[in-house]
């Protein structure tokens, strides 16, 4: 029997659903009543897609006379998670653990099949009960966890005050943090000082979960971690200038990381915005005088600075640029500078993108309906040669690179067929001496105009 078991798994480990079906058919025929073949047979009859009948041989299996074991739920488990019957894993744990209340192995199965089937209060009486019974720390943030996800699915409010109460037994083990030795990377106390972070978010208490991120500073290994969540928590608390500026900050110390730019740009738009005419938010980058300032300094850029967030980024962009294409010069910091450069020039971009969308986005909250509201023709020809003209310095710079295509894929769709064509010319192959670098840019080249908007 163990041989040919053995058989019908290797035909599943080596795609033969057929001949599986085969094996399995001649096996139940002298023991109908085996659980796991049974089970085995399902499987072979999802991955020859048949899922009805799957699903039926999953029952059939389930009722066997002989009893089912943890190797016939995990293997029922396959098939109900390719048919996405979530809610039939849950019924088949809960039978299992209810057969054997005593095993832990069941419970937790149940729990995770009540948590994939967003059944959260059944998942919360499972962990509490887990808890009840073993005691252990785990346990106990699998009940907070729970209660959470029924506040998020809108619960009402007083689960999220019973999860602040059982979190009270899991404080965060602080006075280790004050000591001078350095303290070793924990997961289970940053998995538990994101429960403590998310209640606290919930409840809108934002200040006490501010200050309970920087007296945990040590839990949090990833500087660049501690830095999101002070962004999403100030952001959250509607002091998004507050917000803007923890951003700014992160892209100063990373400036060659796009995500930190792209979520400083967020921030930036989240602020309060000066009185701009409703379909011309472009004026917001527009320089006084109609050139800009030289940014060779981070003084310089402050002293440029307005009260308007977004123009004070296209600054510091501005300035990254600057700076990163001087020390470009040099062959030590070649690597890094061009990293920044490209992230700089990125960001500039993303910003005037993002101001045609601000202008087309009021004039719809104005009543104008997209037919009757063109951006482009809001917006003087100057940004709009000024937008043209950044994706040509860009392709000029890095259209060698594989990754430019896809850098500037977002913004060729804003341009004309006409507006990509001059952009291709900016691709100047000849200089490049490189053979695989020109002949990176030609691939570029080649795809951008498919790229063009209507």
């Amino acid at each position: 029997m163990a041989q040919k078991l053995r058989d019908i798994y290797d035909a599943l480990d080596h795609g033969n659903y057929k001949n599986c079906l085969k094996l399995c058919t001649a096996f139940l025929q002298k023991q109908p009543g085996h659980a796991l073949c049974k089970a085995l047979h399902a499987v072979a009859l999802e991955r020859c897609g048949r899922r009805d009948e799957a699903l039926r041989q999953c029952e059939e299996a389930k009722a066997s006379p002989t009893g089912v074991d943890d190797t016939v739920l995990s293997t029922l488990q396959v098939v109900y998670r390719r048919c996405r019957q979530f809610s039939s894993i849950a019924r088949m744990y809960e039978a299992a653990a209810t057969k054997d209340p005593d095993s832990e192995e069941m419970a937790v199965a149940l729990f995770t099949a009540a948590i994939r089937d967003s059944d959260f209060a059944r998942a919360q009486q499972v962990a509490t009960k887990l808890y009840s019974k073993h005691k252990k720390q785990k346990f106990l943030h699998w009940v907070v966890l729970s209660l959470l996800l029924q506040a998020k699915s809108g619960a009402a409010t007083k689960v999220l005050d019973l999860a602040a109460m059982m979190l009270m037994k899991a404080p965060i083990d602080k006075e280790r943090l004050s000591g001078k030795d350095p303290v070793p990377f924990n997961r289970s106390q940053l998995y538990l000082l994101m429960l403590h972070l998310d209640t606290l978010r919930m409840q809108g208490k934002h200040a006490a979960a501010l200050e309970l991120l920087e007296t945990c500073r040590e839990v949090v290994k990833v500087p660049s971690d501690i830095a999101s969540l002070r962004t999403n928590l100030l952001a959250e608390a509607g002091r998004a200038q507050d917000a803007a500026k923890e951003a700014r900050g992160r892209v100063l110390e990373h400036p060659g990381d796009w995500g930190a730019a792209e979520e400083y740009i967020r921030r930036t738009f989240e602020c309060p915005t000066p009185e701009v005419e409703i379909s011309d938010h472009a004026a917001r980058l527009r320089p006084p005088g109609g050139a800009f300032p030289s940014l060779a300094t981070l003084e310089d850029v402050a002293a440029h600075g307005t009260e308007d967030e977004v123009w004070n980024a296209l600054l510091l962009f501005r300035h990254l640029q600057e700076k990163s294409e001087q020390e470009g010069q040099e062959a030590s910091a070649a690597v890094s500078a061009a990293a920044t450069s490209r992230v700089a020039r990125l960001a500039q971009l993303e910003l005037r993108r993002r101001t045609f969308a601000a202008s087309e986005a009021a004039a719809e909250e104005a009543g104008k309906s997209r037919e009757a509201f063109d951006w482009r023709g809001a917006a003087l020809d100057s940004d709009l040669v000024d937008f043209v003209t950044a994706v040509k310095e860009y392709l000029a710079r890095f259209a060698h690179k594989p990754n430019c295509f896809f850098d500037l894929k977002p913004f060729l769709a804003l341009l004309s067929e006409a507006e990509v064509a001059s952009v291709v010319g900016a691709v100047d192959v000849s200089g490049l001496s490189d053979q695989r670098r020109a002949l990176e840019a030609s691939k570029t080249a080649a795809r951008l105009p498919a790229e063009a908007g209507e």
